[in-house]
């Protein structure tokens, strides 16, 4: 069997050595950069890949026997799979990041909730609001959209917080300790959530189901107050029905690191309705993984989760 490692660029010859390792057993790895022969590809049975466009779709026509697309992302919305050979699977990269993502959500809930934004810019400006009340986190009720790896990193860090948790699944179920997550909801309870959440993290995957799942009703549902953290991808929520809200309801505050619409090389970041120019949000530009050593630590787990699904199908 043939496992193909296909980056944008190539990878180091340390971390090779590490996925030859992984593999050592069950499988020959091949690094995109060193076929020569395209053809050859037809002995791949699995893949290893961070982008899809530009990258695999190029090779498509030479994968017609793979079985197994491992993306190291999380998200594998950006991959269409009609276009993958019949009965193949993709596997997600999910749970590599998600420790360092858990501390980004907390940066961007804190700074929210203590209006860090606005004080430093006004306090550039030469004024000094001592009056200003910030949001505890403290007895808040945190409620968590989607408990797997990220949401429960999230739940062990607030309980740091003494935060009170609400999950949400769509089975009522999670893969987190019941120490971290007070209660845990199904699709049923929704509005419930919604309602007594202080503190609203979205962290599921993009899918025809949850693409606009935050809209218009779900978020007049919400305190007046709330906080909401998007750290999923950006058309979960609806960004139009966001976009009034946070006009309408000062004291409602968006935290997000991830966008609706994203600039292409040399464009300057702009979203569709300007929501990047509210006082009352704050963002970051889709980086929350981003720490040294995050892509190789994707690339690590990622082989370890193919190698797993491998051994057990025997594809």
């Amino acid at each position: 069997m043939k496992v193909l490692v296909a980056m944008r660029n190539p990878l180091p010859d340390a971390l090779k050595d590490e996925i030859r390792a992984i593999f050592d057993g069950i499988s020959d790895v091949v690094f995109l950069e060193d076929v020569s022969d395209k053809s050859s590809l037809r002995d791949v049975k699995a893949m290893l890949f961070f982008e899809f466009k530009g990258v695999v779709d190029k090779l498509l026509p030479y994968l017609e026997n793979a079985r197994v697309f491992q993306t190291i992302t999380a998200g594998t919305d950006h991959i269409p799979t009609d276009r993958l050979p019949n009965g193949a699977i993709v596997l997600s990269g999910s749970g590599a990041t998600a420790h360092w993502i858990a501390e980004h959500v907390f940066a961007l809930m804190l700074a929210a909730a203590k209006k860090v934004v606005y004080h430093t810019i006004t306090m550039r400006n030469g004024e000094f609001h001592q009056e200003a009340f910030s949001k505890p986190l403290a007895d808040a009720t945190l409620g968590i959209v989607g408990l797997g790896h990220i949401g429960c990193e999230v739940a062990k860090r607030a309980r740091c917080f003494d935060m009170k948790i609400m999950g949400l699944n769509r089975s009522g179920r999670g893969r987190c300790d019941a120490d971290f997550v007070g209660r845990i909801f199904d699709r049923a309870d929704f509005e419930k959530v919604l309602r007594e959440a202080d503190f609203l993290l979205i962290s599921i995957p993009l899918t025809p189901q949850t693409r606009g799942l935050i809209g218009e009703k779900e978020l007049k549902l919400m305190k007046k107050d709330a906080v909401l953290v998007n750290v999923a991808r950006g058309k979960v929520i609806d960004l139009e029905a966001l976009y009034k809200h946070l006009l309408q309801n000062k004291e409602f505050t968006a935290a997000l690191d991830v966008w609706w619409k994203y600039p292409r090389r040399g464009e300057k970041f702009a979203q569709p309705f300007p929501i990047e120019q509210l006082p009352n949000v704050v963002m970051t530009p889709h980086l929350a993984p981003k720490v040294p050593g995050f892509f190789e630590q994707m690339v690590r787990f990622s082989a370890m989760k193919l190698r797993e699904y491998l051994e057990k199908e025997r594809v």
